[in-house]
């Protein structure tokens, strides 16, 4: 009898044990940059799906994420900072909090993904990954999984390397490239064009704000950092294609005025000579 009340708690209870011990994951809605706006939260909800069909982790539900976020008066979507992570992974119970965003570009896809540490709101790990059409979005969602399993082997979490604080340069670096990439030049030049030196204007007055995506985990004096290098590249790049417009718009009026002068004159000289006959 004692025999078969063992085998049943090993047979029972076993199972049991092991699913209490798996790590805890929420998954919040990716941003959608360029694209549908329901891409972002679509992926995430595919990769929700993938995560538990490993069943090597408990996925936080999104209606209960949802319910938890709403109460604390925070978004499933966007930027979560240090304190809202640990917040927010004790009262779900989730160790592994994953952001991201969707970029469309063209018909190129990347998918920006970090994973923050719960218990310290740290950033531990983050990848880009790339499709060149909207067919690879199931292989980008796949290699995501393969990430997060890489950092919770069989369920048990691997040693992350404390990351090392991200330098002030670095900073400068990154939103400067970010901007070049995001500012729509050939918008600027139009806009240059059409309206001259009021859009030149415009052009400086314009303050772009950088994807939160970039910023996720990142210290205040970075975040700070980025977001006014962010701003003073883009506007840069916005005027001096604005400028570039302008000169050109100036150059077609001139063009056009110059030959509505001459077309002028070719009438006027030749109206007396009409008129002789």
């Amino acid at each position: 009898m004692r025999f078969l009340a063992f085998a049943t708690v090993v047979l029972f209870w076993g199972p049991l044990a092991g699913a209490q011990e798996l790590p805890g994951i929420a998954v919040m809605d990716f941003e959608s940059i360029g694209g549908d706006p329901h891409l972002g939260p679509g992926v995430a909800e595919n990769l929700r799906t993938a995560l538990i069909q490993t069943g090597q982790f408990k996925v936080i539900e999104r209606a209960a994420l949802q319910k938890v976020l709403e109460e604390q008066k925070l978004q499933i979507t966007g930027l979560v900072d240090p304190q809202s992570a640990i917040k927010l992974g004790k009262l779900v119970g989730a160790k592994l909090i994953v952001v991201g965003s969707v970029v469309k570009f063209a018909e190129a896809y990347t998918l920006n993904v970090r994973f923050i540490d719960a218990e310290t709101g740290v950033a531990i790990k983050a990848e880009k990954v790339q499709a060149s059409s909207e067919a690879e979005i199931p292989r980008m969602i796949d290699r995501v999984v393969e990430m997060i399993v890489g950092i919770y082997p069989k369920g048990k979490p691997t040693v992350v390397p404390t990351p090392q604080k991200p330098s002030l340069p670095d900073a400068v670096v990154l939103a400067r490239q970010q901007a070049e990439s995001d500012v729509n030049k050939t918008m600027w030049m139009g806009a240059g064009c059409l309206l001259g030196l009021t859009g030149v204007i415009l052009a400086y007055i314009i303050e772009p704000s950088p994807p939160t995506a970039a910023l996720v985990g990142k210290p205040p004096e970075y975040t700070a950092t980025y977001i006014r290098a962010y701003k003073e590249k883009a506007r840069e790049i916005q005027a001096k294609y604005a400028f570039y417009g302008c000169l050109i718009g100036s150059a077609v009026t001139g063009c056009l005025y110059a030959s509505a002068l001459s077309s002028a004159g070719t009438q006027t000289y030749l109206h007396p000579v009409l008129r002789t006959r």
